[in-house]
């Protein structure tokens, strides 16, 4: 059950760092105006804030990293039939996903 609910949190979390991570890049290649950099700082708030609870609930477990790899998969189908600014939006959700599982157990705890 905890684990289910860490899943649920870490997937939210990952959404919402997938929304920042789309409008940053958008605002970088022109796509959305400047003005949209606050959407950027609020995604991300609610990313953080997501992927803490989740690891607070799930005591640090390396799953916890799972949700962004599968948003990092959908993100580069979306590359590959859509828009290319969602390879960069696949590129930092699994760097993301990578510094999660990778983070030593010692830290996390």
């Amino acid at each position: 059950m905890r684990l289910t609910f860490s899943l649920i949190l870490a997937a939210g979390a990952a959404y919402a760092f997938s929304f920042a991570v789309d409008i940053l890049s958008g605002i970088v290649t022109g796509a959305y105006p400047k003005s949209s950099v606050l959407s950027v700082i609020t995604w991300s708030l609610v990313s953080v804030v997501g992927l803490f609870t989740a690891m607070a609930v799930s005591r640090c477990d390396r799953r916890v990293a799972w949700p962004y790899f599968a948003f990092a998969l959908i993100a580069a189908v979306g590359g590959v039939v859509g828009s290319r600014r969602d390879f960069a939006v696949a590129g930092l959700l699994a760097l993301n996903g990578i510094a999660i599982y990778t983070t030593p157990s010692g830290w996390r705890k």
